[in-house]
């Protein structure tokens, strides 16, 4: 009598029409409204990104990946940024960026953006030429930080919505 809704992550066992909970709160109230969880609600938003800032994402994860999936590369990225004085000598290491923590990954990788670059110019490999080439194109630069800033909002959307 007193439950009004319910808000699920939109599994089948939490949703099914005849035999998940869903269902069961049907027979036993049946005024009890359903909603998908804005959480899940974003991160299935987040897939659906359009191809030229998914792209852009995924040649962050391919940056990131390159400068920490290794201890010389990390050694080295380190000692760049403290030459320079930048305040992250460290990124983030995610091979497969979760969608809360995409934020958090772009905007370490936004702000030593020249750093960055300055590590890649090095150039020893052909992936290392097309990494740097796309850190020094200012389009791509401006493309990361929209993704962080846009990331960035709706990580806050998403803590205050769950009261932290």
């Amino acid at each position: 009598e007193r439950l009004v809704g319910v808000c699920a992550d939109g599994a089948p066992s939490m949703v099914g029409c005849r035999s998940g909970f869903k269902a069961f709160m049907k027979d036993v109230a049946p005024h009890v409204s359903f909603t998908h969880c804005m959480i899940h609600c974003h991160a299935l938003a987040m897939k659906t990104l359009p191809p030229g800032l998914r792209e852009v994402l995924s040649d962050v994860v391919k940056i990131v990946n390159h400068i920490q999936g290794s201890t010389t590369n990390s050694r080295i990225f380190k000692a760049t940024c403290e030459e320079m004085g930048a305040d992250f000598t460290v990124l983030l290491f995610r091979t497969e960026v979760r969608w809360l923590s995409r934020g958090k990954v772009l905007n370490r990788v936004i702000q030593p953006h020249e750093e960055i670059a300055l590590f890649l110019e090095r150039g020893c490999t052909k992936k290392e030429n097309q990494l740097h080439e796309k850190m020094q194109d200012e389009l791509f630069v401006m493309k990361v930080a929209y993704l962080a800033d846009f990331f960035a909002e709706v990580n806050a959307l998403i803590l205050s919505a769950q009261g932290n």
